[in-house]
């Protein structure tokens, strides 16, 4: 993808400014989420620097990406990274939804990837992403909050999701939609909402990025 090739070398810069480092926030405190043992999923890596965190801890990371340029920065830091001395970390490229494990995923972790997705086919990719999540596994999402509760907060917060909507729609081919309620849409598919954590747009400005825990029927990772 050409688009992907020019967003690469910038994309967590930007995403940090554009933030005001909300973004890597959200990255950066799920590994409290994150099972103490097996195997996780993380769809979408894009640069991957969330997904090699993970794989220092011990756990077995399988990383999804369909963007070469993206996966070539994450085997960049796999590169730099001598500390890493078992190979924890499998890199994968395909899509999602072409995505088949053997095993299913303890964990699931989707930063800013469902947000690519208009609401007809984030259906399909939540809809495969139950079927290869372990019963008892969880799911964490980190993205845009919904949209907020004061009428007047709307407008703003719905201009600020759409600018890097767009960019990357006109570079990328991503899909222009709405902003996304990922508790109600996984409410609707059985699973629980365990935890849920803000961050805020430059640490004092509105709390419009947030962490997500799901379970099945209320069940978390196994301690």
């Amino acid at each position: 993808m050409a688009g992907y090739r020019t967003v690469a070398p910038t994309y967590d810069a930007l995403a940090t400014l554009y933030s005001g480092g909300a973004i890597p926030g959200v990255k950066g405190s799920q590994r409290r989420f994150l099972p103490h043992r097996g195997r996780v999923l993380y769809a979408g890596v894009g640069t991957g620097k969330d997904a090699l965190g993970a794989a220092r801890t011990g756990l077995d990371v399988v990383a999804v990406d369909r963007s070469c340029s993206m996966l070539e920065r994450l085997r960049g830091r796999v590169a730099r990274s001598p500390d890493l001395d078992r190979p924890f970390l499998e890199i994968r490229h395909e899509e999602i939804l072409d995505h088949r494990p053997t095993q299913n995923y303890d964990a699931i972790v989707a930063n800013f990837f469902l947000n690519t997705f208009a609401a007809p086919q984030l259906e399909s990719v939540l809809s495969h992403l139950d079927q290869i999540l372990a019963p008892n596994g969880v799911l964490i999402v980190g993205d845009f909050a919904a949209p907020a509760a004061a009428r007047a907060a709307r407008p703003i917060q719905t201009a600020y999701h759409h600018l890097p909507m767009f960019v990357f729609s006109w570079l990328t081919g991503s899909e222009r939609h709405a902003i996304h309620d990922y508790p109600s849409r996984l409410t609707e598919r059985g699973f629980a909402l365990l935890e849920r954590e803000t961050h805020r747009v430059a640490r004092w400005g509105p709390a419009w990025f947030e962490t997500l825990l799901f379970g099945r029927d209320g069940e978390g990772a196994d301690e």
